[in-house]
């Protein structure tokens, strides 16, 4: 015999995000999708007043009245892409064209230790000395093409400390600069279903305040997600969440 009134849920989906205009409160811009997200979880607190009897002297509870509610927003991205970088640790992001820098000037204190240079993906590396002489890869200096490290090694013909100049090309890349914005204010919206039952679901979050990303991992055994906390706020409807479920 099949059960009844059995309603199980377990979500899989796509988390949208939209920043919320500073005075209407309203969406200014349309949902973007924030990748793969292996957690966004949605958790309540609430603070209660007991209110107990005195006329027994016993202090039995007789009521229990909740004075406030609030609501935590926990998302994990696993994108680490320009936008979501950005909203993590409220920042500036720009994009930058492939290129070519000519004389960009470094020093050489020590042999055996890296010189970086402003971009990554590097190609056709030309290295001159303070005569404007030009020196020989793998001879004075070996090179990261991807990284953009240069490291002079032992029996370079240049002397310590030495002034140097760097001609190359470059990649497109993209650039987030931290900590350039306040704090903003977004609407979050979960769109998918429950793989229980392969029905739809939507969860909507009006108004939510995101706090910076707390830890960025850059070096890790395991592929590392950007955590974001927030807390949701009633909006200009007094809505906090809606959830949908198809019936």
């Amino acid at each position: 015999m099949a059960c009844k009134n059995t309603e199980l849920f377990r979500g899989a989906g796509e988390a949208y995000l939209a920043t919320l205009d500073a005075s209407t409160k309203l969406p200014n811009s349309n949902f973007r999708p924030l990748g793969n997200t292996p957690l966004f979880t949605v958790n309540t607190s609430q603070d209660f007043e007991e209110v107990r009897e005195s006329k027994t002297g016993n202090q039995q509870l007789i009521g229990y009245v909740s004075n406030s509610a609030d609501t935590e927003v926990s998302l994990e991205l696993n994108s680490f892409s320009k936008k979501n970088l950005e909203v993590a640790f409220y920042g500036t992001g720009s994009d930058v064209t492939s290129g070519s820098a000519v004389g960009e000037a470094h020093t050489v204190y020590a042999l055996n230790e890296g010189i970086i240079l402003d971009n990554v993906k590097v190609t056709n590396v030309v290295v001159k000395d303070n005569l404007s002489a030009t020196l020989t890869v793998d001879v004075d200096y070996t090179v990261d093409l991807l990284t953009g490290v240069i490291t002079f090694i032992d029996g370079t013909n240049i002397t310590i400390p030495e002034s140097i100049t760097v001609d190359y090309d470059y990649a497109a890349q993209t650039k987030v600069e931290a900590f350039k914005n306040g704090q903003s204010e977004y609407a979050i919206k979960f769109i998918g279903k429950n793989i229980h039952d392969g029905k739809a679901s939507k969860v909507s979050l009006y108004r939510v305040v995101l706090s910076a990303s707390e830890t960025l991992d850059l070096i890790s055994d395991t592929t590392v997600t950007l955590a974001i906390t927030g807390r949701a706020l009633l909006d200009c409807n007094e809505n906090i969440m809606d959830i949908v479920n198809e019936v």
